[in-house]
């Protein structure tokens, strides 16, 4: 399936809060697609279990199925001309980083994506 739009940027910004109590971490996301053109997209990765070095990897994941793209890696975004920008995972509160994943109007990736098909 084609997508609606010409991928060209992948900017993700990540929050997590280590629970030390039992022993996991937990993040959210913000991700912004075409970052700076006319055509910007975000959309937030929501607080979920995980550890957050792992965030760019399943986001890139999930967009790379969305498009198409076969044995992603990131030399592979590198040759198709779409250039990352994430940056060191944010130690928070956890109501920081619960918030952090809700700034998009409660928009999801999945919910993201079913209104771009």
């Amino acid at each position: 399936m084609d997508a609606p739009f010409r991928l060209q940027t992948i900017r993700i910004e990540t929050k997590y809060w280590f629970d030390r109590t039992f022993g996991n971490s937990y993040y959210s996301s913000q991700v912004t697609l075409n970052w700076g053109m006319d055509d910007e997209a975000s959309f937030c990765v929501p607080f979920h279990y995980g550890n957050p070095d792992s965030a760019s990897y399943d986001i890139i994941g999930a967009l790379c199925a969305r498009y198409n793209i076969k044995n992603w890696s990131w030399a592979k975004l590198h040759e198709l001309g779409i250039k990352k920008y994430t940056g060191r995972p944010i130690k928070a509160l956890q109501r920081d980083v619960k918030a952090f994943g809700k700034e998009y109007e409660d928009m999801t990736l999945w919910e993201y994506w079913e209104q771009r098909i």
